[in-house]
């Protein structure tokens, strides 16, 4: 019984000096770590700008396209009922809206870029 009883009270002191030893070794690499540096934030960047726009600017074109074929099939299926047509009609307004709202974002953003850098 004293054995298992001595067995016990130095796993736990292992235990507790393993954890203590891990911790330090945690922590000191948060003192040892160098700053980032501003290319390398520049140039995370640039990268993340450029994933971006070459994602978003297919999908909204993808987008304003399907909205606009969508519009044009509900015209077609309700060319005999003059209000639902005109509702139809309205759409297209809205999604010419949009479509002219992000191109003058995107013209804009290019052509700030092209001047200031």
């Amino acid at each position: 019984m004293n054995l298992s009883k001595k067995k016990k009270q130095l796993l736990t002191k292992l235990s507790t000096i393993g954890t203590t030893i891990t911790l330090l070794a945690t922590k000191s690499n948060v003192c040892f770590a160098e700053g980032i540096g501003t290319a390398e934030v520049q140039t995370a960047t640039d990268n993340i700008k450029r994933v971006i726009t070459s994602i978003a600017m297919p999908l909204g074109g993808v987008l304003i396209f399907a909205s606009v074929v969508v519009a044009a099939i509900k015209m077609i299926a309700n060319a005999n009922n003059p209000q639902k047509r005109a509702e139809s009609i309205g759409s297209l307004a809205w999604i010419c809206r949009w479509w002219c709202y992000t191109w003058c974002i995107t013209y804009n953003r290019r052509y700030y870029h092209k001047c200031c850098n």
